[in-house]
């Protein structure tokens, strides 16, 4: 009789675990399949983020080197045709100078040759002063048409310089909501772990005090 009564509570002890056991194999199951884990295909690596950046800040360096360089040519053409120019307005005035003495000269001269004399220098310092006036003017448009490429140049700087500020504070913001975006998915995960710890060790304690009820009452009849 004990033998029997020994046998159904081994018969019982090994069912219950078995129930237990199963129980929890198909809720694992069906937790995993409600709640995959998908942050490796939709995060990036700290150091991937880090790169990312470097080479976003890299490219918009070269850009802006070219566009200091192209700047510091313009700089240089600008000085240039400056210097050309006081040049060009100081023989225009030294000409311009000698046309009047040599129409003083004319007006007072009496002498039919020297008038002769006079008029052929007074032709040859217009053709000088035709001359003279049109460097200046060519200098004039060279140095308009500099002018307004250092101003598109700097526009130009301060719009690449805006374009990086743009991708590296989105890419900053990219990091942020990723970070929250984990943040959040490791409190759900601990949250639902906790839980299953807790149900573990209630299923765990139940089976104990139902086994121990079982063993007493097939001990004591």
């Amino acid at each position: 009789m004990f033998i029997d009564k020994l046998k159904l509570l081994v018969c019982l002890v090994f069912s219950c675990i078995g129930g237990f056991g199963m129980c929890s194999l198909f809720h694992s199951d069906d937790y995993r399949h409600r709640y995959p884990v998908q942050t490796t295909q939709t995060t990036q690596s700290p150091a991937a983020l880090k790169q990312q950046a470097v080479t976003t800040a890299a490219h918009y360096d070269t850009k802006l080197d070219a566009l200091v360089q192209t700047n510091t040519v313009l700089a240089v053409k600008v000085n240039k045709s400056r210097a050309a120019m006081h040049q060009v307005k100081h023989t225009d005035q030294a000409i311009q100078q000698k046309i009047n003495l040599l129409l003083a000269a004319a007006l007072n001269d009496t002498d039919t040759t020297v008038k002769l004399s006079d008029c052929d220098s007074l032709e040859t310092s217009l053709a000088d002063l035709k001359v003279s006036t049109a460097q200046k003017d060519s200098l004039s448009e060279d140095i308009q048409t500099q002018l307004e490429q250092q101003v598109n140049n700097k526009d130009s700087t301060l719009n690449v310089q805006q374009e990086e500020y743009n991708a590296l504070k989105l890419s900053f913001d990219n990091s942020l909501a990723q970070q929250d975006d984990l943040l959040g998915q490791n409190k759900y995960l601990q949250k639902q772990l906790n839980r299953h710890i807790v149900k573990n060790k209630l299923l765990s304690g139940g089976l104990l005090v139902l086994s121990g009820i079982a063993i007493f009452s097939l001990l004591h009849h």
